[in-house]
């Protein structure tokens, strides 16, 4: 968020309307005041992440707009904008696509203490 700006500029890429619309309503629910946009097509993406953004959700098996897609979009757009992505289940083969999609940081219910990847992968912002 903007300095001075208490409103969340979220993304949202999924193919569903329903779980976009039920991500920003658990939001609103908890007091954040949510800007949400859902992008249809990676055309749109690109045009949307033209204009300023706080945070991308992005859920891994979205067909219309793929999670590597939107990984690469969002580092081709030269924004430091975090990427989540939404995950219904985790397991190892999931966990090796959404590294080599570029995630550098897994957070979350499924392991404890958070995980980070091992100092061997390449991560374009070392500092994440």
């Amino acid at each position: 968020m903007a300095p001075g700006n208490d409103t969340l500029r979220l993304m949202i890429v999924d193919d569903h309307v329903e779980d976009a619309e039920a991500i920003v309503s658990t939001l609103r629910n908890a007091g954040i005041t949510v800007r949400p946009s859902r992008p249809s097509s990676a055309e749109e993406l690109a045009q949307m992440l033209e204009k300023p953004v706080d945070m991308v959700m992005a859920y891994d098996k979205a067909a219309q707009i793929p999670f590597a897609q939107v990984v690469q979009s969002v580092s081709s757009s030269s924004k430091d904008v975090p990427i989540l992505a939404l995950l219904n289940e985790l397991n190892e083969d999931i966990l090796v696509n959404i590294l080599q999609a570029g995630a550098t940081r897994i957070d979350g219910k499924y392991r404890q203490p958070a995980w980070s990847p091992p100092a061997d992968v390449k991560r374009d912002n070392p500092s994440i």
